[in-house]
């Protein structure tokens, strides 16, 4: 898709879109879309959050500061038309608060809202560009928040070096404030510590583990914790301890900083599929299943053991929330730095978009939404030999999976 200049004035007829974009009212914008082939059409509303959406917005530098300025107040324009309110200032808490939804109109679906915050995410994106390429030596460069009111949500990723902390900020740093951090080690406290017994490295661990979190949780909107010692424990083999205790801090230092989305990764191995996975089984929910045993499935490994353990734990935290508060465990599936996915793994692969899309989604999610809930975090993977997805990904944040790892394996459409 090629962006060409048409008029200062064209106009956009807002029919067509869910219900009825803007009720048949028409939106003045400053640009229109060429579509290949050289055949020209006013966009839709849908054409500008898909054009916005920061994975396509590839060749944006070329364009001219004037293009740019229209590009941004284009996206503004939208973006209050789908809005109760001018107010721009405001159009940052879509998601945040008790009467944050109520900002849409009353006839936005789940996945408007998601295209709204990623188009959100595209308009700081284009102003920070805007800025780099207005800016002169000696003069302040204007920020998003003192020229349209705009500021990002802040988010928080523990274990930043990771696989699945990569792919996030990939996907997300242009829609949030993407911070970082990795997970203080054991053997950095024992070296402070003097002839410490057990107990003593124990405690000393956990205070500065507790430290740092609460340290860099403090003003943070959204902390996703991935931070896991993989060398020691994972679903082949081991068990750490510390793993646990970490899950434990994350916990408390979230809820005294009042974090309001915290995201804990857990795996699909809390749960033993290898049954479902060999004979093609009903979807796997994620809800604790006694249809073959009294006491529920168990898990894949012990590293399933410990990721159990964080979801009965944020069951009791849970009680422990503020209202505004809310946390999701996600049994993430097979999520690769390349991210392509693998035969052998077809079945639990995430693509980096649906792992972002849920994280957005839960982020954004309303006051309504409940305060706890457990999530696969698989896409929708389904093949010539496999009809059906192994998990079933409801989620009450109207987040559907939308790849599929056998449209690349075996050439689907």
């Amino acid at each position: 898709m090629r962006l060409t200049y048409l008029s200062p004035k064209a106009e956009l007829s807002c029919h067509g879109l869910s219900a009825g974009f803007s009720h048949g009212k028409q939106t003045e914008l400053l640009w229109g879309i060429s579509f290949g082939q050289g055949t020209q059409k006013l966009p839709t509303p849908l054409d500008l959050a898909l054009y916005l959406a920061p994975s396509l917005v590839q060749d944006v530098e070329l364009l001219s500061v004037e293009l740019l300025h229209h590009l941004v107040q284009t996206g503004v324009a939208v973006l209050a038309a789908l809005t109760d309110t001018d107010d721009l200032a405001t159009l940052d808490g879509i998601g945040a608060g008790a009467n944050s939804m109520s900002l849409l109109k009353p006839w936005s679906t789940a996945a408007l809202v998601v295209e709204v915050i990623r188009m959100r995410g595209s308009i700081h994106r284009l102003l920070q560009i805007l800025a780099d390429r207005s800016s002169l030596p000696g003069q302040p460069t204007p920020t998003a928040s003192e020229e349209f009111g705009m500021t990002k949500k802040s988010l928080l990723l523990t274990g930043i070096n990771g696989t699945v902390a990569y792919a996030m900020k990939k996907e997300l740093a242009g829609t949030y404030d993407v911070s970082g951090l990795s997970v203080v080690r054991m053997d950095d406290v024992i070296g402070e510590l003097d002839n410490p017994t057990w107990k003593d490295q124990l405690d000393a661990y956990r205070n500065r583990v507790i430290d740092q979190f609460t340290t860099a949780f403090r003003g943070k909107e959204a902390v996703v914790h991935l931070g896991w010692n993989t060398r020691d424990e994972h679903h082949r083999a081991g068990l750490d301890p510390l793993n646990i205790l970490v899950v434990d801090c994350v916990y408390q230092a979230a809820i005294a900083e009042n974090v309001s989305r915290l995201y804990m990764a857990s795996s699909v191995h809390a749960y033993d599929f290898l049954e479902v996975q060999r004979h093609n089984g009903d979807p796997i929910k994620p809800f604790p299943d006694t249809r073959q045993d009294d006491f529920g499935v168990a898990t894949t490994s012990l590293y399933g053991v410990s990721k159990r353990w964080m979801e009965i734990a944020g069951q009791y935290y849970a009680e422990r929330l503020s209202p505004s508060q809310k946390i999701l465990l996600v049994r993430l599936g097979a999520v690769g730095r390349e991210e392509e996915p693998e035969k052998d793994w077809a079945r639990l692969w995430q693509s980096h978009g649906d792992l972002a899309g849920l994280l957005s989604a839960f982020i954004e999610c309303d006051a309504d939404a409940p305060n706890y809930w457990v999530a696969f975090g698989v896409s929708d993977n389904i093949g010539t030999e496999h009809p059906r997805p192994m998990f079933d990904a409801v989620n009450p944040y109207g987040f559907t999976p939308t790849d599929n790892a056998y449209v690349e394996l075996e050439g689907l459409v």
